[in-house]
């Protein structure tokens, strides 16, 4: 049989084809299935390192019960990153004084009791060191500043910084406010129309702290012809079109908040978004400020000027003090992260004390004139109080955290008010763990302030707390 010539090259071509389709199915379902296997190990490893985390959560003391991936973040996540102050009181009043969570798959115990609060802070300070989850969420912003930096650099490097806080250099800073402070009243009257309209005090207070803590560590006032028009031309080509330095600091720090949320989940990183851009814009405006205050003073240069003021007034800036330090040296970097520190430590506080203050004397008139009469006089006793009872009701940072350096033993002190703990009298904390407190919570505590949800600037009279020792 002879076969025709046309007919072999076309079934060989058919037998190929069918071939080469059979294969890519092939290797198409073995993808599908490794994918899918690869998947459920990685649910399976979530699945039991939560368990490990629930049985871990769960051997010191009860608490929120941990998801996948997220740990008892969630929680956070349906009140939202504005509601730290609810979210901390709620979780107290549900779990106890002293309980556990997780954050992410990280370990965190969380305790309001004052006894172990003072352990932490005071007496066993040494053993409770800086928070790498603060570190992490905050680090891009501040760098290795003041609060940041661990325990073994952060005593040598506060004893820098004491002179800046000399009664002399507040005496003589306090004269450089006198003007800036009688503005700030005037505007709030003026935007209020005699007191007709609301005013927006968050808006006002940011402006003017920030213009404060700007004189106060770079000698700079952020307020000047020179330094809104570089703001408004930087930030103008990005979403934030902020209107002073107050508003872009506030935005800068609410971003950083939310990065919080995401833990080792660096997103930012890689994917650009508008938000993104805007913080990296933001934030290197503030570096090269603070390089050309760095530059004004000639540092790099043979014949350095470590101040820009005369010292007529008797106040010098954080920066000058710092240049000026003799047998020091300090990085631009360095200087960098301090200034930083600086400005967010002083506007942040100041804002929300101020801003909370004049709202609850507003609502208070007869605080208000007792506050008015007394100032007339030179006194500032009960507005002490007013200003302590406002940082007790709304404090600037509502939760804080440490990181065990090493392992340590909490007490039972109020085991009563501590239903979820395991053992009776005393806790077990390993080193590496997080320790986490909501200040809100320990500040609205019935046992040891009466009444707490009320302002009452009269529990401050004496120069002393109501809360234990």
């Amino acid at each position: 049989m002879v076969l025709a010539r046309s007919s072999l090259p076309s079934s060989i071509s058919k037998s190929a084809g069918t071939g080469r389709v059979a294969l890519l199915r092939i290797f198409r379902h073995g993808l599908e299935v490794l994918l899918r296997l690869a998947a459920l190990g990685v649910l399976l490893k979530w699945l039991l390192q939560m368990s490990q985390l629930k049985l871990r959560l769960w051997g010191v003391a009860g608490g929120p019960c941990p998801v996948p991936l997220v740990g008892t973040l969630h929680r956070l996540l349906l009140g939202g990153i504005q509601n730290l102050h609810k979210s901390g009181l709620r979780d107290v009043r549900l779990f106890g004084n002293m309980y556990t969570w997780a954050y992410f798959n990280r370990l965190m115990v969380n305790t309001n009791c004052p006894f172990h609060l003072r352990r932490v802070l005071i007496t066993h300070w040494k053993q409770y060191d800086r928070s790498d989850v603060e570190q992490q969420a905050f680090g891009e912003l501040l760098g290795q500043g003041l609060i940041l930096v661990g325990n073994d650099q952060w005593k040598q490097m506060r004893s820098l910084y004491q002179s800046g806080f000399s009664d002399r250099n507040i005496s003589g800073f306090r004269l450089v406010l006198k003007a800036w402070s009688r503005d700030f009243a005037d505007g709030l009257v003026t935007a209020s129309c005699g007191g007709t309209k609301p005013v927006d005090l968050q808006d006002a207070t940011q402006k003017i702290t920030f213009r404060i803590i700007g004189l106060f560590t770079l000698g700079i006032d952020f307020e000047s012809e020179t330094c809104l028009a570089e703001l408004h031309g930087e930030m103008s080509k990005t979403t934030w079109a902020c209107r002073n330095y107050g508003e872009l600091w506030f935005r800068l720090l609410e971003h950083t908040q939310w990065r919080i949320l995401f833990g080792p989940f660096r997103w930012w990183k890689l994917l650009k978004t508008s938000s993104v851009r805007a913080f990296e814009r933001g934030h290197a405006l503030l570096l090269r400020t603070i390089d050309a205050a760095l530059e004004a003073r000639g540092v790099g240069e043979s014949h350095a000027q470590p101040s820009l003021r005369d010292g007529s007034d008797g106040f010098q800036d954080l920066l000058s003090l710092m240049v000026g330090q003799k047998n020091q040296h300090f990085s631009r970097e360095g200087i960098q992260h301090q200034a930083l520190t600086f400005l967010f430590a002083g506007h942040d506080t100041t804002t929300n004390l101020i801003s909370w203050c004049i709202y609850l004397l507003a609502a208070r008139p007869a605080d208000l004139e007792r506050v008015r009469s007394e100032v007339k006089k030179g006194e500032m006793s009960f507005l002490r109080c007013c200003l302590l009872e406002t940082l007790r009701l709304y404090p600037s940072a509502p939760a804080r955290s440490r990181t065990m350096a090493k392992e340590d033993v909490f007490e039972a002190a109020e085991p009563d008010r501590c239903p979820l703990l395991r053992t009776p009298r005393a806790v077990k904390l390993a080193s590496g763990m997080g320790v986490t407190f909501a200040i809100n919570a320990v500040h609205r505590d019935p046992q040891h302030w009466p009444d707490p949800d009320m302002f009452r600037p009269l529990r401050f009279e004496d120069h002393v707390t109501k809360a234990p020792a």
